[in-house]
């Protein structure tokens, strides 16, 4: 199976980035790249689609730009900021095999165009400006069994 590439915004946890890791995504972070470091979001977003590559970022300006000017892309994970870092590595290790499963059930290429966000009630998935909670942090817990 070809490898799942994600970028990584420069302002995203490292620990976000092993938890993606650990799930056997391709890691890019855009500060390393020579085309794409330094460079605004919106000046790469449609490329990095062409690479047929998502991006992970926790900037939800840009997340609400990219929903309300319907600008194509090969799927966007939004992180939340703010958060301790142990919380966010799980929240981000769930929503990486969250978007795994996702995969499984509708195929890689459904992930295009849709917003995925961590948010303080669960995982959410935003199609053509509709969010909509998929799995909340109240399941998390019973499938955890906590």
């Amino acid at each position: 199976m070809k490898p799942i590439v994600a970028y990584f915004d420069e302002h995203i946890h490292p620990s976000v980035v092993n938890a993606f890791r650990e799930q056997r995504y391709k890691c890019i972070l855009i500060s390393k790249t020579r085309k794409y470091a330094g460079l605004d979001e919106r000046e790469y977003i449609q490329h990095i689609r062409a690479e047929g590559a998502f991006f992970i970022t926790g900037d939800a300006e840009f997340v609400k730009d990219v929903i309300r000017q319907k600008i194509k892309h090969a799927g966007i994970v939004l992180i939340p900021t703010g958060w301790e870092d142990d919380t966010m590595e799980l929240a981000a290790a769930g929503m990486a095999g969250f978007v795994l499963g996702f995969i499984d059930r509708e195929g890689r290429r459904s992930l295009y165009d849709k917003v995925f966000a961590i948010e303080d009630d669960g995982y959410h998935i935003t199609v053509k400006g509709i969010n909509k909670l998929e799995y909340s942090i109240d399941r998390l817990e019973i499938d955890l069994g906590l």
